[in-house]
């Protein structure tokens, strides 16, 4: 795979695993919407029966409609592309409800006051494990997506991430650099 493409697969990979991180990083609550950040629950709460946004779950299935129409995915792909999100979801629901387990164990046991530097240490420690993990499945899932585009598509998809600034060439790094060859 060349670095380009290795680069916009994980920059894409950020982009659609950002919505798990985030609700993952709410802290101590429920996902039904009744802890202290509110709805937008990942399991069913006022956020949607799927997870982050919505029923689907996933940014990348959120965002394919109209991906599909912006760079002429078939029927075919866009089958395949959730095939593809769906043989990777239960993975990433199970560390999603294990980051909500650990949440909702630490919130019990360690109040406000009594800080304690190795416990929250560790506690921090292993969410930012899952948080690679769940990063890590983002990734996996995006560049199997990715093996489904034309050559064509691909292209469209780089100048689409190039317009908004997407991957390591955006706007807080030098809008407009390319990463390498085309």
């Amino acid at each position: 795979m060349k670095a380009r493409t290795l680069i916009l697969t994980i920059a894409v990979a950020a982009l659609v695993a950002a919505p798990a991180v985030t609700n993952a990083q709410q802290g101590p609550g429920t996902c039904d919407g009744t802890g202290p950040h509110g709805g937008g629950g990942m399991h069913g709460g006022p956020g949607g029966p799927g997870g982050p946004g919505g029923p689907d779950g996933h940014g990348l299935l959120r965002m394919l409609p109209r991906l599909a129409e912006r760079i002429g995915l078939t029927e075919a792909q866009q089958d395949q592309i959730r095939a593809i999100i769906d043989a990777q979801q239960p993975a990433l629901d199970a560390l999603r409800d294990h980051a909500q387990t650990a949440r909702e164990t630490f919130a019990a046991t360690h109040e406000i006051g009594d800080f304690d530097e190795a416990a929250y240490r560790a506690y921090f420690e292993s969410q930012s494990e899952l948080h690679v993990d769940m990063q890590l499945i983002g990734a996996a899932t995006v560049d199997q997506a990715w093996d489904v585009l034309t050559p064509e598509q691909q292209a469209q998809v780089t100048d689409l991430l190039d317009l908004v600034g997407g991957g390591f060439g955006g706007p807080r790094h030098g809008a407009g650099k390319r990463m390498g060859p085309r």
